[in-house]
């Protein structure tokens, strides 16, 4: 559908996994971390989660939102209380970790500050997954299973024998995940880490919903917006680009088809940009734009702030649709920042203008920081406190040559005429005041 690939594909059932989840749990349970016990509460069938009273929604399971059940079962238990302080330590001298903020509060308020409970990491009323190896009735419970996957599958092993991709590769720079997940991420994954004595990904992003009408898309609720007919009218690009320019990616934002058709619009309108090809270099100011978008779009994409990312170029296609065209050199420049976002479209401007290899594995664009300074800035020029009208200075002009502009305008000379100069104030690219009787 969206034409992406990936290095390997990964199941909780390869026998590498299997094999170090039954030595994890093991470890685990040797050192204490993981003790046997039984487990009372409210079920929730849909979601395999136990609940206390306090923690269900309206009597409802607060993920799904379903009915709860009372049960109870025979179960291994984690100690998730005894590493939560270390946790909340964690947390708080490394701002970065759960981002955007408002996840970060929410696993604090809601779940670490009230006081953890500890885990269930086992079950007896089924027999899929991962048995435990010296209590064989038991089958590993979800999560001890499904997050230790990030590390088997590069592999990690519990006796110390890990691999060279694992050494290069933990921790993750990063782990981008829905917000509905985020709780298991944010305190399940580090603690069961730091009771591995491995280190914590270095930052969690819980990503936000798109909605539809008064909530989440939901297949229940029949609201769902099919991505397949998405992608045959308006292509896979500008599906890509809509899903991470619209609004801040740290907040669920609604969907709509008319935005769909501004972003196909803006692709449009990059495709085109090879009829515009000059030998001819761009203006001085049309480089400085380009030169901040560089710095602009290698931020922004390094802090998740795709929306605005986005946005600076589509601010930059105008610019360069102004000046009328466009070199080579610019271009490329111009697709390598796209492409993150649309990468089909920039691979096909890629080969059209003679680029070799793929476009996506290329060297990221460099910014010149002095030329994302402008040479030359427009101020106004007051009379007696009030503008009289602007001038253009060099940037960073000394105040005697301000006062020499100033005074060389006309429009600034027909105030003065006549009149007396008391006092000449200059701020640095700002303004120039003149107080005249």
């Amino acid at each position: 559908l969206m034409n992406t690939s990936y290095d390997k594909f990964i199941r909780t059932t390869d026998e590498d996994h299997e094999a170090q989840v039954k030595k994890i749990f093991k470890r685990l349970y040797d050192q204490g971390d993981i003790y046997k016990s039984s487990y009372e509460g409210m079920y929730c069938t849909p979601c395999e989660s136990f609940w206390t009273e306090s923690q269900l929604v309206d009597g409802k399971c607060p993920d799904c939102g379903r009915e709860c059940k009372p049960a109870k079962e025979e179960a291994y238990f984690f100690r998730m209380s005894k590493y939560a302080d270390r946790l909340i330590d964690y947390i708080n001298t490394h701002p970065e970790f759960i981002q955007p903020v408002s996840r970060k509060n929410e696993m604090m308020n809601n779940f670490l500050l009230p006081g953890l409970q500890d885990l269930c990491v086992s079950r007896t009323s089924f027999t899929w997954g991962i048995p435990v190896d010296f209590d064989p009735k038991h089958v590993v419970y979800v999560w001890l299973d499904a997050l230790t996957n990030y590390i088997t599958g590069i592999g990690y092993d519990c006796d110390g024998n890990s691999t060279e991709q694992f050494k290069k590769n933990w921790p993750a720079d990063l782990h981008l995940i829905g917000k509905d997940i985020i709780r298991f991420h944010t305190i399940y994954w580090p603690i069961f880490l730091m009771a591995l004595d491995l280190p914590l990904p270095k930052q969690v992003f819980g990503h936000p919903w798109l909605l539809q009408g008064d909530g989440k898309m939901s297949k229940s609720k029949g609201n769902v917006v099919d991505p397949l007919d998405i992608v045959e009218e308006y292509g896979a690009d500008t599906l890509r680009t809509y899903v991470l320019f619209m609004g801040d990616y740290g907040a669920a934002t609604p969907w709509s088809e008319n935005s769909v058709k501004g972003c196909k619009k803006f692709l449009d309108r990059v495709a085109g940009l090879t009829d515009i090809l000059s030998e001819e270099s761009v203006s001085d100011e049309l480089e400085m734009k380009l030169h901040r978008t560089i710095k602009k779009v290698s931020s922004d994409i390094e802090n998740l702030k795709f929306n605005t990312a986005i946005a600076s170029l589509m601010t930059l296609i105008n610019e360069i649709t102004a000046e009328g065209h466009l070199s080579k050199d610019d271009l490329t420049i111009f697709i390598k920042l796209l492409s993150p976002f649309a990468p089909h479209i920039c691979e096909e401007i890629w080969e059209f203008i003679g680029g070799e290899g793929l476009l996506a594995v290329s060297e990221w664009p460099k910014y010149d920081e002095g030329k994302t300074i402008a040479k030359t800035v427009e101020i106004g020029v007051q009379v007696n406190g009030k503008v009289r009208g602007t001038i253009v200075i060099p940037n960073g002009c000394e105040k005697e040559k301000a006062f020499e502009i100033a005074k060389a305008d006309e429009r600034i000379a027909s105030f003065l005429e006549g009149k007396n100069l008391i006092k000449e104030i200059y701020v640095p690219n700002k303004i120039v005041n003149f107080v005249a009787k």
